[in-house]
């Protein structure tokens, strides 16, 4: 049996202004990656890569309008958010609702939004 078994590498879209929750998201990253734009948390399994974001748009935008917290997240200046946000509309986010209200089914149009693409399995090292 092996004592140290592979893990997931999960990355989890962060944009360098914002970052984790100093408290337990901090604890689960293990890492992070360069993506096309900006970088990704790496998580060892995709529940914890979840609950990092839902958490960092809970503290970080959590009261703010599903509407304002996208255009921020995703800028017009880098993104389709007019596109965006009809998308996120069409699965049932309130947009003119907080986010900490939408949480639930944000989450759940944003990945469908987004996709989600496999991380690699890796060896963890001790």
């Amino acid at each position: 049996m092996n004592e140290h078994p592979a893990v997931q590498l999960v990355p989890v879209p962060l944009s360098p202004a914002v970052p984790l929750s100093p408290g337990r998201d901090a604890l689960t990253k293990i890492g992070s990656v360069s993506g096309a734009v900006g970088h990704f948390a790496v998580f060892a399994n995709l529940d914890e890569g979840r609950a990092a974001q839902k958490n960092l748009y809970i503290n970080k935008y959590g009261a703010m309008k599903v509407r304002n917290a996208i255009d921020r997240l995703t800028p017009p200046s880098e993104n389709d958010t007019t596109h965006y946000l009809a998308e996120l509309k069409k699965a049932g986010v309130d947009l003119e609702k907080n986010v900490s209200s939408q949480i639930d089914v944000l989450m759940k149009a944003i990945e469908t939004n987004e996709g989600l693409i496999a991380g690699i399995e890796v060896p963890r090292i001790p």
